[in-house]
């Protein structure tokens, strides 16, 4: 998941060319019978086009079977009209995506005649999606305008909050079982939360730690949801994630899973600098929880008297993501490379011996 600041969204400092100069291949009725398809079928997750319509409009039927060739959509006829469903979970935005690329004239590809190595045979629809969502936050913002999230997904996180036996405090992440990297506790908003962060940080703990809520004694950390944005995992699009985070107090043991683990502020700063680093937490909410001297976050409730274990540094990141280790493994791929410079740095030697 790659994360943005609301700066990061904002137009380019120094807006620039796009593109070529745009020819308006389609009219402003025909660009809003697109809109209309694009939202009706991200909305809903499907729509519905009579044959009738489609018959006197060849632009939404071209539209249709663009959408169709990247295999996105699946088209069923029925009676008089047509079907339209995608054929996964990250289909859902496809179809505005496109939208917003004819009608604001952006362009994927720049030239194509640049050739590169694809180290893969195919691109994965989650890749697909993210370049074409990089491609447009990148050109919407050297346009001079603002990036519109096709999302927004309201998020709610409790920071578990206890004691080593060293005296450091800790604090609490599960290892993410789709993208195997640590989170704090916590998830979405679901439609029975009501648009209530409490209720769906709450739900997340009884669901993830089976916490009875009776137990929970929660406290809200930020008074206004913290400003964030993504692009979403589930959906690969820009979205945008409000976000409140709450302290928590325990009545009586806490006892963890297997992946849960507990970090010091110390590992969580460490960490936060590393690329593909073992965080998938949005730097906004730790740039929150970080800020201050204490930090906002050595300052929230207790949550257990317990003394807990912390994990170290080598248990969560594994030995091959070092850096040394790293440049051994890639020496070791390269020894073609290495024999050459070490060669080339043998002459270098005995030349300078001579003289």
């Amino acid at each position: 998941m790659k994360y943005f600041t609301e700066s990061e969204l904002r137009p380019a400092r120094r807006p620039g060319r796009t593109g070529r100069t745009p020819v308006a291949l389609l009219g402003g009725d025909e660009l809003d019978d697109v809109r209309s398809l694009a939202e009706e079928f991200s909305r809903g997750g499907e729509a519905a086009v009579s044959r009738t319509r489609l018959d006197r409009k060849p632009h939404m039927r071209m539209f249709i079977a663009f959408l169709c060739a990247l295999g996105a959509l699946r088209v069923e006829e029925s009676g008089g009209s047509y079907q339209l469903r995608p054929s996964g979970r990250l289909a859902r935005h496809v179809p505005q995506l496109l939208h917003i690329y004819l009608s604001e004239s952006l362009t994927l590809i720049d030239s194509w005649n640049v050739a590169r190595v694809i180290p893969e045979e195919s691109m994965s629809a989650l890749e697909l999606l993210t370049q074409f969502e990089l491609r447009r936050i990148d050109l919407t913002r050297r346009a001079g305008r603002d990036v519109r999230p096709l999302a927004e997904r309201p998020v709610a996180f409790a920071v578990f909050h206890a004691v080593n036996d060293k005296g450091d405090d800790c604090y609490l992440f599960e290892i993410n079982q789709d993208w195997g990297r640590l989170n704090f506790i916590g998830g979405k908003q679901e439609a029975a939360d009501g648009g209530d962060f409490l209720t769906t940080v709450t739900r997340e703990i009884v669901e993830e730690l089976g916490l009875a809520a009776q137990r929970l004694s929660l406290s809200r950390l930020n008074d206004e949801p913290l400003t964030a944005y993504g692009l979403s995992g589930n959906a690969g699009s820009l979205a945008h994630y409000p976000c409140v985070l709450y302290g928590v107090r325990v009545d009586g043991p806490l006892r963890v899973r297997m992946q849960d683990r507990w970090l010091t502020e110390r590992q969580i700063r460490d960490f936060r600098e590393l690329r593909d680093g073992p965080l998938m937490v949005n730097p906004v909410y730790l740039d929150f929880l970080l800020a201050g001297s204490p930090s906002r976050l050595s300052r929230t409730p207790v949550s257990t008297a317990d003394k807990v274990r912390t994990w170290r540094d080598h248990e969560i990141i594994p030995d091959t993501e070092r850096p040394v280790k790293r440049w051994v493994r890639v020496l070791r791929e390269n020894k073609d490379l290495l024999a050459a410079v070490l060669t080339l740095l043998g002459a270098v030697i005995a030349f300078m011996s001579v003289f």
